[in-house]
């Protein structure tokens, strides 16, 4: 079958992060403090300990949950920066939530970062107080960016290693394309790989919106690169995340009433950032989790499109959770929804308990494609696994890895095998671009195929999670045997 292409990664990131200490499996707050103690024990002095994959939304601590909540100024509860001094002391430590919305940090972090009680929230973001003001170091979306910037712990000589290995490891799976949203660093390494000629994987890359201004001055519009790097788009965010409870929603949370999460970039901003960007002939990738930011999402889309000459190929990076009518006004408009099945694995528990008002409509996928608008799929990752198996698996069985509900959760928004490929294949070539040339087996096409232990067309659904790749080529090269 065509090789996967995985239509939303954070690759460089995934790749080049081997040394943080990975949370996902973590079920308890004193599990996740064990394992930073004895991380902040062996770090040298003036190294951070980063670790990622927290969720306080699997940590069950009903007795200090009641604790927290009369300290914190959020309905919620989250950890503080007191339970990780206990363990860190004096070495700094940065904690990414599983949706990468969070960042949980001690006070020598915070003194680092000059974060006191005078610090201004910045506009589309959260810092969570006390209730006497100071931070309880909790920090959400745009806040995120008072902390330094630590894009890996890796020396610059090991970052082609790791980012080669990533590689090898994206074969393995069947995948010969990703789609990267992520920074100039990022894009220098992939770069320097394409250069060396070392970059065995093909990259369509969405700059950063707070750059987009800078590559229209130069010029810069989609398309510049070739078949293995190219530069296809920009990318924003519109909201934060269901795991954070960030997502941008049209009706309160109903374990927060009066809350309707954190809207990063909506309004005029977003209307004006799609505009100059596609008057530039730059397609934008909006991220956007909640039913109000996929709204706002589709009217700065609808807006823009009156100026356009041809159709860019905009999307909606996740759309989550969006309303039946702006789901047909998404295949009208030909916005793509660029979607990750595997987050749903994860993620049931999470929407049962905060969007129990919405749950019809939440990872609309059949509501989506009876809309007609074209799915990409991908992994997020390092958020999810980048295994496009699983994606398989979720997309059509919408369960959890140990097969829960045993029915399934929300059947009336699953999808088909055949369905489900194509928007790893032929959807995630179309939402690139590649559409001419990549996602088929067919002459002209680029030769990028997979060899899999069973036909996923032929084999009963409930054994999507037994196929393995057994062979991966790429560009005509064997690049994986299994």
């Amino acid at each position: 079958m065509p090789a996967f292409v995985d239509a939303h990664t954070h690759f460089h990131t995934w790749a080049c992060r081997p040394d943080v200490l990975d949370l996902t499996g973590v079920t308890s707050l004193k599990q996740a403090l064990q394992l930073i103690g004895r991380a902040a024990r062996r770090r040298p002095p003036g190294e951070w300990v980063i670790a990622r994959g927290f969720d306080k939304n699997r940590w069950q601590h009903e007795a200090r949950q009641e604790k927290q909540q009369r300290r914190h100024t959020a309905a919620e509860w989250f950890p503080c920066a007191a339970d990780l001094d206990a363990v860190s002391g004096a070495v700094p430590v940065r904690v990414e939530s599983r949706d990468g919305h969070t960042a949980w940090v001690n006070t020598a972090a915070m003194k680092l970062a000059g974060i006191t009680s005078r610090t201004r929230t910045p506009d589309g973001g959260t810092i969570i107080r006390d209730r006497k003001g100071r931070p309880t170091g909790i920090l959400q979306e745009n806040a995120i960016g008072l902390l330094p910037g630590i894009q890996t712990t890796l020396a610059e000589t090991r970052i082609e290693g790791a980012l080669r290995a990533g590689i090898r490891t994206a074969h393995r799976y069947g995948i010969t394309c990703v789609h990267s949203v992520e920074d100039a660093e990022a894009l220098r390494w992939f770069q320097r790989l394409h250069r060396e000629g070392n970059l065995d994987i093909r990259v369509r890359f969405a700059i950063p919106a707070e750059c987009v201004d800078h590559a229209i001055a130069l010029g810069l519009s989609a398309g510049l690169g070739d078949d293995m790097l190219r530069i296809c788009g920009v990318k924003a965010f519109a909201d934060g995340a269901l795991g954070s409870q960030t997502a941008y929603m049209l009706d309160p949370y109903p374990t927060r009433p009066g809350y309707r999460g954190v809207p990063v970039t909506v309004g005029r901003p977003l209307r004006e950032l799609i505009g100059r960007a596609s008057r530039a002939g730059l397609p934008c990738w909006v991220h956007a989790i909640g039913d109000a930011a996929n709204r706002e999402v589709i009217d700065a889309i609808a807006a823009a499109r009156k100026a356009e000459r041809r159709p860019l190929p905009h999307r909606i990076e996740h759309a989550q959770c969006v309303r039946p009518a702006d789901a047909r006004r998404m295949g009208r408009l030909g916005i793509i929804a660029s979607m990750q099945p595997c987050h749903l694995v994860g993620d049931i528990d999470t929407a049962e308990r905060h969007w129990s008002n919405v749950l019809r409509w939440t990872y609309p996928v059949r509501s989506l494609l009876d809309a007609g608008v074209t799915l990409a799929f991908g992994s997020d990752a390092p958020v999810e696994t980048m295994d496009p198996i699983v994606g398989l698996h979720a997309a059509v069985n919408r369960q959890t890895l140990d097969r829960r509900p045993p029915d399934g959760w929300q059947m009336h928004q699953a999808i088909g095998v055949r369905e489900a490929l194509r928007a790893y294949t032929v959807g995630g070539a179309m939402a690139a671009g590649d559409g001419d040339r990549l996602g088929r087996i067919a002459p002209g096409m680029l030769a990028d195929f997979v060899l899999l232990n069973d036909d996923p067309l032929r084999i009963p659904r409930e054994r999507l999670l037994d196929l393995r790749v057994v062979a991966t080529v790429c560009d005509g090269r064997v690049v994986y045997r299994a």
